[in-house]
């Protein structure tokens, strides 16, 4: 019996070493890749890629500006970590920036932070290789004054809802929806931006019934140039 156990660790130690010299060896991602028959391939290099774009309220250039460019799928600028690289725009609204070491493929966009009366805005580079565009980072201004807010309750029936005129604004878009269902039915004043158009900072809404609702209030021209900040907001409408 102790023989024949002494055998069966004789025919598996050549088999274990076998398994461990069959397997696979770690490369270092930067450095080139060795073949069957010696020769390498080459990794595919870092290169210098050059972002363009402009930063814009209303078509109006905003100079001065800083812009961060990130990768995008991690959080960008002011969200998350550092950016890649900063820059600033000039009086034009205009920003040219290269990036040393980022792969020609790698998706990266531009992220302005909030600044003055402007929101975050922010704009994924357009297409892949040594040169790429944001084209235009279109800001918006903070709405403010909005006569509803995060926890109000109020009665049954048309709510009248009020906020302070957003400059040239030529109207607003504003939509009112049960947060059970969400938006699902109704007219949509920009593709992504649902609501009613209307010419005056105020719209009262048809009839509410008792439920938890929340609203959408933009500003715009042909593009949005005024926003609630993003952060939650409900409201309850009380049986009488």
């Amino acid at each position: 019996m102790h023989s024949s156990n002494v055998r069966t660790l004789t025919f598996a130690l050549p088999l274990a070493l076998l398994l461990v010299s069959c397997a696979p060896v770690p490369v270092d991602s930067g450095a080139s890749t060795p073949t069957a028959r010696g020769s390498t391939i080459a990794s595919a290099p870092a290169a210098t890629v050059t972002i363009t774009g402009t930063v814009n309220w209303n078509h109006h250039p905003q100079g001065g500006v800083r812009v961060e460019i990130s990768e995008l799928g991690a959080p960008w600028g002011c969200l998350g970590p550092a950016a890649t690289v900063t820059t600033a725009t000039s009086a034009d609204g205009s920003f040219t920036v290269a990036v040393v070491g980022l792969l020609a493929r790698t998706p990266v966009g531009a992220f302005v932070c909030a600044h003055g009366p402007f929101l975050d805005g922010g704009r994924p580079a357009a297409g892949t290789g040594a040169r790429q565009s944001v084209g235009s980072v279109d800001l918006a201004r903070e709405l403010t004054g909005l006569s509803v807010h995060d926890g109000d309750r109020v009665a049954t029936g048309p709510l009248a809802i009020t906020w302070d005129a957003v400059p040239e604004a030529t109207s607003y878009c504003v939509a009112v929806w049960r947060i059970s269902t969400g938006y699902q039915t109704g007219p949509y004043c920009l593709p992504g931006t649902p609501g009613e158009r209307v010419a005056t900072n105020r719209f009262t809404t048809s009839a509410l019934t008792p439920e938890l609702y929340t609203l959408s209030v933009v500003a715009l021209t042909d593009v949005i140039v005024g926003s609630r900040l993003n952060k939650p907001l409900s409201f309850t409408v009380t049986a009488p």
